[in-house]
């Protein structure tokens, strides 16, 4: 079996998809299935060296964008009816950016069947967002895209529902994201970011990881942390870990200001490798509050290194994370994310049972082994009803 993954960009910078798409495809090789990887140069050789380099094993097919910002090029569709010989599949990744629109339609023109991860963007609260240039790309094919599709992958079954009330989707199957669980086991906290910032052993890190965009909802949460740690004994550190997107930054920057939180927050960047597991030892509560958010690579990586999580209960992990014990979920207002902290505090020396649980739920349920079993059957399915 040969399948052809589509994702418009490989930049870590890109977020969450390009983690998932590679800890699929890591996981569908030890399945024996065969993978390529059709994404967007970024026009830097160099550049797109160091980021192949990154995907042993998996072949990378470049495209260059005319248009960056939608990746899409005049040229997308001669380029994909050639790329598209000797694959028996598409995976495509993601909704409305022009590499992904064409490798659907090219898929449908060849008689390729594909499978769409859309990643969220079907969920009301993504649709509602630059609205009426979604209708327009809806009508102009992205809708046929998402309906012609063999199978559409959800990392949730409140996801799967929300988007099966709006589209006629002919099949479904709901595959979590993953992490690489081999990559916690053993990870033991150094100190050394404590002590960079001035924090003892005693004193707490409220780690988020993810690009800084208003869909975080770290409007929200940023004066419910500030002002809730003002009253602690001990002293509280929200550290953000991610790009910027946008220049977000530097609103969040203004608002910690405007609140006096400067003592209170840092802005670390984007960070990865051993420096992200490193400072995830480090942390002592992962939180990640966001309006909405089909699953969450961060929140699964919290779990697997034995965090207890903070979710919003716009989130659809929020759920599992209240059934499972695993934290707390609290209401996306700066009153509810007060409370929430409040509870977290008062239940510290729940705190090692908690992120037990979360280790116990992420090892069953999120490492890659078990989602590219879902979706290797999945392919299976498909390629026999053929």
């Amino acid at each position: 079996m040969k399948v052809l993954h589509c994702i418009a960009s490989l930049e870590p910078s890109y977020g969450g998809p390009v983690k998932v798409v590679q800890g699929l495809c890591t996981g569908l090789m030890k399945l024996g299935i065969s993978v390529s990887v059709l994404t967007s140069s970024t026009g830097d050789a160099e550049k797109d060296a160091r980021l192949a380099a990154s995907w042993p094993g998996v072949e990378i097919l470049w495209t260059r964008p005319l248009v960056r910002r939608y990746y899409w090029n005049p040229l997308l569709p001669l380029t994909l009816k050639r790329r598209l010989a000797g694959f028996n599949l598409l995976h495509v990744h993601g909704v409305f950016n022009g590499l992904v629109s064409a490798a659907c339609r090219a898929g449908r023109s060849a008689r390729i069947p594909y499978v769409l991860e859309p990643f969220g963007t079907l969920s009301p609260y993504c649709l509602k967002k630059s609205a009426w240039l979604k209708q327009i790309a809806l009508a102009a094919g992205e809708r046929r895209s998402i309906e012609g599709a063999a199978s559409v992958c959800f990392t949730s079954e409140a996801e799967q529902y929300k988007a099966l009330e709006k589209f006629k989707i002919i099949d479904s199957f709901v595959a979590p994201n993953g992490v690489f669980m081999d990559e916690f086991e053993g990870l033991r906290p150094s100190g050394h970011y404590r002590a960079s910032i001035g924090l003892g052993p005693e004193d707490g890190i409220l780690l988020f990881i993810g690009r800084l965009q208003p869909i975080k909802g770290l409007e929200v949460f940023l004066p419910a942390f500030i002002r809730w740690q003002a009253s602690q004994p001990r002293k509280w550190r929200a550290v953000l870990v991610g790009p910027d997107e946008g220049g977000y930054r530097s609103k969040l920057e203004a608002l910690v200001g405007r609140l006096g939180g400067e003592v209170c927050v840092d802005f670390a960047g984007p960070l990865y490798g051993s420096d992200r597991l490193s400072l995830l030892a480090e942390s002592d509560v992962v939180f990640l509050t966001s309006y909405h958010e089909n699953f969450g690579i961060a929140a699964a990586e919290g779990m697997a290194c034995g965090k207890p999580i903070l979710v919003s209960e716009t989130m659809d992990i929020a759920g599992t994370v209240r059934s499972q014990a695993m934290g707390e979920v609290a209401p996306l207002t700066v009153e509810g994310i007060v409370a929430a902290l409040e509870r977290l505090a008062g239940r510290r020396g729940e705190w090692d049972a908690m992120g037990r649980r979360g280790k116990e739920w992420a090892r069953a349920n999120c490492d890659w082994t078990r989602p590219a079993g879902i979706t290797a059957e999945k392919y299976r399915q498909i390629l026999v009803g053929l």
